[in-house]
């Protein structure tokens, strides 16, 4: 597992897609903004993970869950999330609630990745 962070629109899917494509291989791409649990489970790439685990929350399923819904996924498979714990605090429990959960959950699959990268307009500092 590779695992990929970075703020908002600072070019993670095309890094990573650009260290990806060298191979020539086809590559599958789960959006966390709209896929399934079962599209997750198949593909190569899991783009916006921190909105898979809002829409996970959302739904009202256990946060304990989480971890082992992802794992779930081919041990390959590279994860790509933004870092959504800087900035304003949120006033709404739920908001804030989410950020822990995203923060935490990283820092579970970075223990248990091969590599992880911090990308910062388009270039990855590889922290693993």
């Amino acid at each position: 597992m590779e695992l990929y962070v970075g703020g908002t629109a600072q070019g993670k899917l095309t890094y990573v897609l650009e260290k990806q494509n060298k191979n020539g291989n086809t590559i599958t791409v789960a959006d966390g903004e709209s896929c399934t649990a079962e599209e997750i489970k198949k593909a190569d790439i899991i783009n916006h993970l921190h909105l898979f685990v809002k829409r996970w929350l959302e739904e009202g399923k256990p946060k304990e869950e989480l971890l082992d819904a992802i794992k779930q996924a081919d041990p390959k498979v590279i994860l790509i999330c933004d870092e959504v714990g800087a900035g304003v605090v949120p006033m709404k429990r739920e908001e804030r609630d989410w950020r822990e959960t995203v923060g935490r959950l990283c820092c579970e699959l970075a223990k248990e990745a091969d590599r992880v990268e911090r990308i910062i307009c388009g270039i990855g500092v590889r922290v693993k």
